[in-house]
């Protein structure tokens, strides 16, 4: 007899709602989580590059929205946001890059304004 698969889940973070991977931002919310964890264990274990590389990689190649992997690799390309700064902090950098990302979807903020609001 064949196991039936068990529909994926998703975490709370990412599906408060419990609606599944249809979720409204769902999959979107889940690669971010990704991309952090990435940058994080970069930060711990690795180069501190490669985790920054390994989301640029995933997002040239694997992500569907083409005006978002635009806007990403320009601003991974661009050096925005001090990612070529000399002792930049990858999960630092990736905070101040989903920020941004985040007020360009959601339309709320200009990119002068979030940067306005970091510390340093």
């Amino acid at each position: 007899a064949k196991t039936p698969v068990a529909p994926r889940t998703w975490t709370r973070a990412c599906d408060p709602d419990s609606a599944g991977p249809d979720a409204a931002g769902a999959y979107t919310c889940g690669l971010w989580r990704l991309f952090h964890g990435i940058v994080e264990a970069d930060a711990a274990d690795l180069d501190p590059a490669a985790g920054r590389a390994a989301v640029r990689a995933f997002v040239a190649h694997f992500f569907g929205c083409e005006t978002c992997r635009a806007h990403f690799l320009e601003l991974y390309d661009g050096c925005a946001y001090g990612r070529c700064s000399e002792g930049v902090e990858s999960p630092l950098w990736l905070w101040r890059a989903h920020n941004a990302v985040n007020a360009r979807v959601h339309g709320g903020l200009s990119d002068a304004s979030v940067k306005a609001t970091w510390a340093w």
